[in-house]
């Protein structure tokens, strides 16, 4: 309300006052004031409460802003580090870690046999695959045909792990052979008529090869025996091993029966995906891969007998 209009309401109250009783007067002061106050109150309420509006919203914008900066549980974190952690030593990779080898121990071929232990390689008196080739064609020279004590001698000065078996690949020549890679366990390759002879239906073991199978016992290397006899056979075959106190040797290896020379280069084969074959032991060409005998064997392959491929006549 302008200045103007004050002053005619006060000028209006002085005439009224004049005119109007003491006491009428005294009232119609009250009443003017109190408008006027109640107005004041009016604009008080109103600022204090657009104070406190404002006052609210600012808070909960302080509020929401601090709600946001805590990250809630399960929630991702951004990060603005740039350095990685170290490497998990748990993780290093297998070709990081120094790996030892380690060779069979060697020792001279004991008198008693008995004596001798798994892994270990005895030194024996005949060439190995590693000899020189002019130690190996004065052996192989000097008869065609072997004893028992020749393979037993060879494979127990065999190391450990040889690179190729005796067995011939298919696909290899006469010129330029090439042998089955060792993928498995060693293993000797025995005719069985080499080691046993039947008599009246019943199975015995030579003595000079039960005394080397005993041994190959000992070192516990597997011997697979073949044969042509019939699989009725069996019985009486595993009664002897078990007789001659060869049983465990029976359980590392194998007797494979009713094979004839038809079929032995497809059964030496199957052998040869099994098992690392690193000594043939037979009597007849059939025995022998590609049925070579010392005699027909090329200058290439001349060197494995005695060393690898052994004929073992008689006794």
């Amino acid at each position: 309300m302008t200045l103007s209009g004050w002053n005619g309401r006060v000028a209006m109250l002085g005439l009224v006052t004049t005119g109007l009783s003491g006491c009428v007067a005294v009232a119609a002061i009250p009443a003017i004031a109190g408008g006027v106050a109640a107005k004041k109150a009016g604009d008080y309420a109103a600022t204090t409460r657009a104070r406190k509006r404002a006052s609210g919203e600012q808070q909960a914008r302080v509020l929401a802003s601090s709600t946001a900066a805590v990250p809630r549980s399960g929630a991702a974190r951004i990060t603005t580090a740039t350095a990685l952690p170290p490497p998990d030593r748990a993780r290093t990779p297998a070709a990081q870690v120094p790996v030892t080898q380690t060779q069979s121990p060697a020792a001279p071929l004991p008198a008693d046999l008995s004596a001798m232990r798994p892994g270990v390689a005895y030194t024996g008196a005949l060439p190995s695959p590693y000899a020189t080739p002019a130690a190996a064609i004065a052996t192989s020279a000097t008869t065609k045909h072997t004893r028992w004590t020749d393979v037993g001698r060879y494979v127990a000065s065999l190391p450990g792990s040889p690179g190729d078996s005796a067995l011939l690949a298919r696909g290899s020549t006469r010129e330029a052979p090439a042998w089955f890679p060792c993928t498995g366990p060693r293993a000797v390759l025995v005719r069985l008529e080499t080691a046993m002879t039947q008599d009246g239906g019943r199975w015995r073991f030579d003595r000079e090869a039960q005394k080397w199978l005993d041994a190959f016992q000992t070192l516990e290397i597997p011997v697979v025996f073949t044969s042509p006899a019939p699989t009725t056979a069996r019985s009486d075959i595993e009664a002897a091993f078990r007789n001659a106190g060869l049983a465990k040797l029976l359980g590392l290896g194998e007797v494979r029966l009713g094979l004839t020379a038809g079929t032995m280069p497809a059964e030496r084969a199957m052998i040869a995906a099994q098992r690392c074959i690193v000594a043939v032991v037979g009597r007849d060409a059939s025995d022998f891969p590609n049925g070579l005998l010392p005699e027909t064997s090329p200058p290439a392959l001349r060197l494995k007998w005695g060393a690898g491929w052994f004929l073992v006549g008689p006794s």
